[in-house]
């Protein structure tokens, strides 16, 4: 089967209000392809998140939806290399391609993979002439801070083929999704435009790229009646694929520096196939937190020429569990609406559950009384303002309490069709990404901050088994000492086994450990192929690499073996103040340091009070 790269969802927004791929809170206004939004975590705000897992022969694709406006003007468009087919070459049907995902995957998978940067610290053994000043003695600690016209198919007509075919349609989830080919970028662009999907002029050229190689697009847009809570995750599943981010496309919507967070699992770890990867220099970030980690990043990749990535973390995935407390045989035995809420194991707490119940058993208009016919359980509670027949049922009351409702008032229940619905679009999907994790001997994480400028490129993730796993745990040891006046300061190793001294004036405490001024935050670019060891390289180099890395390809190097590499410099050593031994004379004399200095000023103002007492009372 031909190798291609599988690009991943380009959004397009049909009002000024726009769709995003990214976590929740959305934002607003981005008007066009893959669309920033925010999400808050203690070291990176991303814009964009995606995960690839290849297995079995394939490549699925799970990616964020998040869109604030109208729902009869939503509209996402993603670009396929390759049109999945059996093996008669018939068309696989849509709905076996595109899947829902869940809005619990990301969020999870973010706090699971997240970097870290710790301090491993060491007390060394204080001097016992300076333990009666106050100076701790030895104890070890660990300190953790943690992006025209359409025919059918079947119309024959001895005219010239349309412009634009519909190959396939199905039902999706809450979408309703259409598998689109097209021959010219206008036809397209029109097309689209007047099928909902609105546009930014500047797609069309854009569009015109993937047409001219050759790809295919899925549409979908929300079913009728459907709201814009209902929009949920994609999953795309496809043939023997490369993963690959359509940057292309991104363009038009993204933001100065936007973030984008790229996922991959697979059997070994993933390499960005056509970008720099940039190692980063611990010493240039605080310990413990990372400080401005985003920042510096930023910074990294500019050194390392822009369109580069930071591969976070490779190694074995970590556990998804995404549905905690499920239970298959009490989900299958459930007679009755509460023992089936009860059996998912998240119940109505979990907006997906929710959405299926409420659209599977709407409230009724009319509804009155309290639960259980006591204002104690009002959502919020409101004192007991009505009495519990006078009292209009809320949507949160409705919610929280709908079995208690469904019995009280007999409504009706289609409880079959009630658990297909959420095998289907709850606990299916849940289970499929629990596998693909299960399955999975890797997994890889890579960041990257790109302005619109960078994003001519679509980059393309493949495999390097003779790669070393990368740990998102950054830690430093550190060590504290007591000098000969008594003051501490603090030895800092770093992972690369550079040294560093860090004076603390008097007593240190737990160190939190600055950057070291003048450093940079890139430790080296480098080339990372499906083969062989990295290349590192001299940064002057990177605009020469990364315009080779434009012509790579899967399955050949990405850089001719005539280029010739420089070797980036050696790092340079880090400070180490020059201190006093510490000796009993030292110490035994109180001789000066700031230790000394505090204790004979207690020492001062307590003889002066008691002298000042005794004044008094004679």
């Amino acid at each position: 089967m031909r190798r291609t790269p599988l690009l991943v969802a380009s959004a397009v927004a049909t009002t000024a209000t726009a769709l995003a791929l990214a976590a929740a809170p959305p934002a607003v206004a981005c008007g066009g392809f893959f669309c920033n939004a925010q999400t808050q975590s203690p070291i990176i705000q991303a814009g964009e998140r995606v995960l690839f897992a290849r297995h079995d022969g394939v490549v699925t694709m799970h990616v964020e939806v998040v869109y604030q406006g109208d729902p009869t003007q939503f509209g996402w468009i993603l670009p396929v290399a390759e049109v999945p087919r059996d093996a008669s070459g018939a068309l696989v049907p849509l709905d076996q391609v595109l899947g829902i995902s869940t809005q619990t995957l990301f969020p999870r998978l973010q706090a699971l993979t997240d970097p870290v940067f710790a301090v491993n610290n060491t007390f060394d053994a204080t001097p016992s002439a300076c333990e009666d000043k106050g100076v701790p003695v030895g104890a070890t600690v660990n300190f953790d801070t943690s992006s025209a016209d359409t025919v059918s198919t079947s119309d024959a007509s001895a005219s010239p083929p349309p412009a634009v075919v519909v190959l396939s349609e199905a039902q999706v989830g809450p979408y309703d999704a259409q598998l689109i080919h097209a021959t010219r970028s206008d036809a397209l662009y029109a097309w689209l435009n007047d099928n909902g999907y609105l546009q930014d002029p500047a797609a069309q050229p854009l569009l015109d790229h993937y047409i001219a190689g050759g790809f295919d697009f899925i549409g979908i847009r929300l079913q009728n009646g459907r709201a814009t809570g209902d929009i949920r995750p994609l999953a795309l599943t496809l043939g023997e694929t490369a993963p690959c981010v359509p940057l292309r496309l991104t363009q038009i919507a993204a933001a100065k520096d936007m973030p984008i967070l790229v996922w991959v699992l697979g059997d070994a770890r993933a390499v960005p196939k056509n970008f720099i990867n940039a190692q980063l220099n611990d010493a240039a970030f605080a310990f413990p937190g990372g400080g401005d980690y985003q920042g510096l990043v930023s910074q990294a990749l500019d050194e390392a020429g822009h369109r580069a990535w930071v591969t976070e973390l490779a190694g074995p995935p970590p556990v998804m569990t995404l549905l905690p407390g499920y239970s298959e045989s009490a989900f299958d035995a459930a007679t009755e609406l509460d023992a089936l809420l009860l059996a998912t194991g998240v119940g109505m707490s979990d907006p997906e559950v929710a959405s299926v119940i409420e659209a599977a058993i709407p409230k009724p208009a009319d509804l009155h009384g309290y639960p259980y016919e006591s204002c104690n359980y009002a959502q919020p509670w409101d004192g007991c303002a009505d009495k519990d027949g006078e009292h209009v049922t809320t949507d949160a009351e409705f919610r929280s309490y709908i079995a208690y409702y469904v019995s009280r008032d007999d409504l009706p229940v289609d409880l079959p069709a009630l658990k297909e619905a959420l095998r289907r679009e709850v606990v299916a999907p849940r289970q499929g990404i629990e596998a693909l994790f299960r399955g999975a001997r890797k997994i890889t994480r890579f960041f990257a901050l790109l302005d619109p400028t960078e994003m001519t490129r679509d980059p393309i993730f493949a495999e390097n088994p003779d790669l070393p796993d990368v740990d998102n745990r950054h830690t430093i040891d550190t060590v504290i000492r007591t000098d000969a006046n008594c003051d501490q300061y603090v030895d800092v190793t770093y992972a690369d086994g550079r040294e560093r001294r860090v004076l603390c004036g008097g007593f240190c405490g737990f160190p939190a450990i600055s950057p070291v001024p003048g450093e940079s935050p890139l430790r080296w670019p480098e080339v990372l192929d499906e083969a062989g060891a990295a290349r590192p390289f001299d940064p002057s180099q990177a605009s020469d690499v990364d315009a080779l890395l434009d012509d790579a390809v899967l399955g050949s190097p990405s850089i001719p073996a005539s280029f010739g590499f420089r070797e980036p410099a050696k790092a340079s050593a880090l400070p180490l103040p020059r201190v006093e031994t510490a000796s009993s004379s030292g110490c035994a004399g109180g001789g000066g340091g700031a230790g000394a200095s505090l204790v004979a000023l207690a020492l001062t103002l307590i003889l002066a009070l008691r002298r000042r007492h005794g004044t008094a009372t004679t």
